[in-house]
């Protein structure tokens, strides 16, 4: 070489720290590396490249500072450098930073994350839940938003970059920002409020792009559906006897009490009606404080039927407030008299081992029978 330096002296350089290390598509972010055994003094000594083959773009190399001292076979300095627009798609994508000393190369290499541009408003790529019912009280409203067109955040994350308002309320600080990447920031938001029917709001914006880029999302309030019967029990039970029933409803006001039943009433098969007496009323769910939440378990007593229901047959059960019917369910009646397995003896026996002889190991099976004719008997006259 030129230089009064052994080529296998010339130092080989290390990048020791980039910052920042994510930048926009567009290019334009200055980049300052940390540089440790470059052997160059002067910027133009120096060439940028990022990526490689057909989607290679070449960087420009703004400033070098070397360390006093430094010299071609140790050095230490910081180089500045702007970063070259590349393709929109393009995500983490190396760098190579080299220089010749005569026809000696050297190179060192960093990895920099590209980021998406963003224009517009932000948008709501995903609402939970993605509607909600009317409330009379006010109580906690709690959604999850999955936000695009905000810039990626750093951790750990800080609660104002992202603001966001519900309903006509102000903006504030998101309550929780779950996670964040190239394409979607997620966060929680909780607000106190009541919710009348109809639709509302939710407006939010990232803090460094300024609340000129607020997007707007409107979901739908919607009424809470009407009382609904969840099971009861017993479902099915004999016309001769009495029966006391538990009935978990649903979509009930929380204040809801036995006083507000005023009658209940089963029609049967036959087109019979009777009355039924209402035994209690019980919150089985006294925090929820709204009717889309609520659950109630109320006993009834249905009387045994007449005879002319004996045939038994899918009844219907109402219950009825001042107002009207509140809900139904349906009773499957299972006729008097008819026949019935009460029982069986023994419960086991073992599996035949003797293929031969089957009978060695069989046993008898008594029965336990309910409203079953004796053999020989008729019900008609010989």
């Amino acid at each position: 070489p030129a230089y009064c330096i052994k080529a296998k002296d010339i130092s080989l350089p290390e990048i020791l720290r980039v910052s920042p290390t994510e930048g926009l598509v567009v290019g334009g972010t200055l980049v300052t590396l940390q540089v440790a055994g470059l052997p160059a003094f002067s910027a133009a000594d120096i060439k940028v490249v990022a990526g490689e083959g057909v989607t290679k773009a070449f960087g420009e190399v703004v400033s070098l500072t070397q360390e006093p001292g430094s010299s071609l076979t140790r050095s230490k300095g910081l180089l500045v450098l702007r970063t070259p627009a590349v393709d929109a798609l393009s995500q983490l994508v190396g760098f190579t930073v080299s220089t010749k000393v005569d026809s000696e190369s050297r190179s060192a290499t960093f990895k920099f994350d590209y980021l998406p541009a963003l224009s517009g408003a932000t948008t709501f790529v995903q609402v939970s839940p993605a509607s909600m019912y009317e409330t009379t009280e006010s109580d906690t409203v709690s959604l999850a938003l999955s936000l695009g067109s905000v810039p990626r955040l750093a951790r750990p994350f800080v609660l104002s970059d992202i603001m966001v308002k519900v309903g006509a309320g102000a903006y504030a600080p998101a309550s929780k920002i779950t996670s964040s990447d190239r394409d979607s920031t997620t966060v929680n938001v909780e607000a106190s409020m009541a919710l009348p029917a109809g639709t509302i709001d939710i407006s939010a914006y990232s803090a460094s792009r300024g609340i000129a880029t607020a997007g707007v999302k409107t979901i739908d309030v919607v009424p809470a559906p009407a009382p609904s019967v969840v099971g009861a029990y017993p479902s099915d039970g004999s016309t001769d006897l009495s029966h006391d029933i538990a009935v978990t409803v649903q979509y009930v006001e929380p204040t809801f009490k036995l006083a507000d039943l005023t009658a209940a009433q089963l029609v049967t098969a036959q087109g019979h009606t009777y009355q039924v007496e209402i035994l209690s009323v019980a919150n089985k769910k006294s925090k929820c404080l709204h009717t889309y939440c609520s659950l109630f378990e109320i006993k009834f007593r249905a009387p045994a039927l007449n005879e002319t229901d004996n045939g038994g047959g899918e009844a219907t059960f109402s219950a009825h407030t001042s107002a009207g019917m509140m809900f139904s369910w349906a009773f499957k009646y299972v006729a008097t008299g008819n026949p019935a397995v009460l029982g069986f003896s023994p419960k086991w026996q073992y599996v035949v081992s003797d293929e031969n002889n089957a009978a060695a190991t069989s046993q008898t099976l008594t029965i336990f029978l309910k409203n079953f004719p004796r053999p020989g008997c008729k019900d008609t006259l010989a």
